[in-house]
C-alpha cells in the first residue's frame, strides 16, 4: 500500500479497541481478540484498512483523497513509527512551501 505524505491528515498512537469499531467486513478476516485484517466499512467514517493483531501496538493514519479514510496497522514501536511519519510529513510540507515560495526562472 502506498499513501502519499501529502494525503496524511494525522497519525495516532492511541490504543485501538476490538469493540470500538462497529464494522462491516468488505474483504478481510476478523476474529475479535485475535486479529482484524483487510478492508472494513465503518458507518459515518468510510472505508478503513486494518492489519491488527495486537491493538496496543497499532498506529492509526487518518487519510484524505485516498480510497481508505484510515489505515490501522501494527508496528514494533508505535511511538517511533508515528514520530517518523510525522517528521516525514513536516519535511514534505516544508519542501512544498519552499518550492511554492521560490520564484521560477525562465526556462525552468
Amino acid at each position: 500500500m502506498h499513501i502519499p505524505l501529502k494525503n496524511i491528515i494525522s497519525v495516532s498512537t492511541e490504543d485501538v479497541s476490538w469493540g470500538v469499531f462497529k464494522t462491516i467486513k468488505v474483504a478481510g478476516t476478523d476474529l475479535p481478540g485475535h486479529y482484524k485484517d483487510g478492508r472494513f466499512y465503518i458507518p459515518h467514517e468510510g472505508l478503513v484498512f486494518f492489519e491488527m493483531h495486537h491493538p496496543d501496538k497499532c498506529i492509526t493514519i487518518n487519510i484524505d483523497h485516498e480510497r481508505y479514510k484510515k489505515v490501522i496497522f501494527e508496528v514494533e514501536d508505535k511511538e517511533s513509527a508515528a514520530m517518523m511519519i510525522k517528521n516525514a510529513i513536516s519535511s514534505e510540507q516544508l519542501t512544498h512551501s519552499y518550492d511554492e515560495s521560490v520564484p521560477k526562472m525562465d526556462g525552468e
